[in-house]
């Protein structure tokens, strides 16, 4: 057979040869151009088909927003934590897109109506842990210490060789102003009577350890001591006389008051942590502390004043009109 084949390919004619050669020449060609193309064919093929798998095999949660939002949103997340703020805002969508006939009330109304019928929500898996501890009276208790360590504070700082107590209790007591502000606004637990006493306790701590530390360092932290125990009184009376005139908001704490509050703390801190009776091993503890707490407290000062000029001149109108209505009267 193989014989045959070569004999009738040996009577073929030399056009005939030629066109074969050139077809199986064009053939090899084609087949090792197109390798690459075929390749990464297959690689998209292929990547769209996990895409189409993975699509189907992720669950997937659909929020739909309020009917203000003309749109919904799907996530590929995973579920959520029971009693967090993103398990509530999932709630939220939720029951605004079952009951969004007749519902004039905002997202956030929706969000605060929706943490009141949940009291699990505010502490998340505390609360199931510890399912009749009163959470939401944390805040206030947090306060009620701060007010209880001045005190403490007042007996620690006339104790010998105790300044580094007496540090750690006005440390202490300044981290509570934090903390119990953080997880009221997280827990939903604010309340009008703990509203009133955060700042009041803010200010009873930081005039005690004024007035204690004036008395040690003299004119160095009296004057200080002084603008700003001013300062606090002037702006105390401002915000009350703006609540009975129903506009309180005008003169609400700002970044400046929170900045002042937060360095006057951390100064006090250092000056309370200088020993009184200084031993030669503590003197060049007392030449880096004692300069860097005055230095923060004349900053803090700077910002005190800063703070109560943009209280006085947000307010400034109404103290204005209130002066024109009275010279008319």
């Amino acid at each position: 057979m193989k014989m045959a084949y070569l004999t009738e390919e040996k009577n073929l004619p030399k056009q005939t040869k030629m066109n074969c050669a050139r077809r199986l020449k064009d053939s090899s060609f084609r087949t090792k151009t197109m390798k690459g193309p075929r390749l990464l064919g297959s690689l998209w093929t292929l990547a769209i088909m996990m895409c189409i798998i993975g699509a189907a095999w992720i669950p997937r949660t659909v929020s739909f927003a309020p009917s203000s939002v003309k749109h919904f949103y799907l996530t590929s997340s995973p579920p959520e934590r029971l009693g967090s703020a993103k398990h509530l805002s999932t709630r939220l969508f939720e029951q605004t897109r079952v009951n969004n006939e007749g519902n004039s009330r905002s997202p956030i109304e929706n969000l605060n109506l929706l943490q009141k019928q949940n009291p699990s929500a505010p502490p998340g898996w505390l609360r199931t842990k510890f399912p009749k501890f009163p959470w939401k009276q944390v805040p206030n208790w947090l306060t009620y210490a701060r007010c209880a360590a001045i005190p403490i504070l007042m007996w620690a700082f006339y104790l010998p060789g105790r300044h580094i107590l007496t540090s750690s209790i006005f440390a202490a007591a300044s981290l509570t102003d934090y903390l119990d502000g953080y997880l009221a606004r997280r827990w939903d637990a604010s309340s009008k009577f703990g509203s009133f006493l955060d700042p009041v306790a803010d200010k009873l701590m930081v005039s005690t350890a004024l007035i204690l530390l004036s008395g040690r360092y003299g004119m160095y932290l009296a004057i200080p001591a002084s603008i700003i125990l001013a300062r606090e009184l002037a702006v105390s009376a401002l915000r009350e006389w703006m609540a009975q005139i129903g506009a309180r908001d005008t003169v609400k704490v700002g970044w400046q008051g929170k900045c002042k509050t937060a360095l006057t703390m951390v100064a006090l801190t250092i000056l309370l942590a200088v020993p009184s009776n200084v031993p030669s091993t503590a003197a060049d503890l007392v030449r880096l502390l004692l300069p860097a707490g005055l230095s923060l407290t004349y900053a803090a000062t700077v910002l005190t004043m800063t703070s109560g000029w943009v209280y006085f001149a947000a307010a400034a109108p109404y103290l204005m009109e209130t002066a024109k209505s009275d010279e008319t009267s």
